[in-house]
């Protein structure tokens, strides 16, 4: 399966440096390594199927949720 182009803002990025080295500090290297590869695969099957979840009408309707780490 091809994997769907995400683009990140710089932002976006430096965000996710500051999480990498939060997690790296509280709880190594490996673990900060495993969280941000969940994340990059929780944001690529988003974009690859942006509907997946449901929706929440009390968050304007317009938004669609999934737990995060739950099939």
């Amino acid at each position: 399966m091809v994997r769907p182009l995400v683009i990140r803002s710089l932002a976006a990025e430096r965000d996710l440096s500051e999480l990498f080295d939060y997690i790296a500090q509280d709880s190594g290297v490996e673990r900060a390594e495993i969280v941000l590869r969940r994340l990059d695969e929780a944001i690529s099957n988003l974009a690859a199927s942006p509907l997946i979840g449901r929706v929440h009408p009390e968050l304007d309707g317009s938004l669609v949720c999934s737990r995060y780490g739950h099939g």
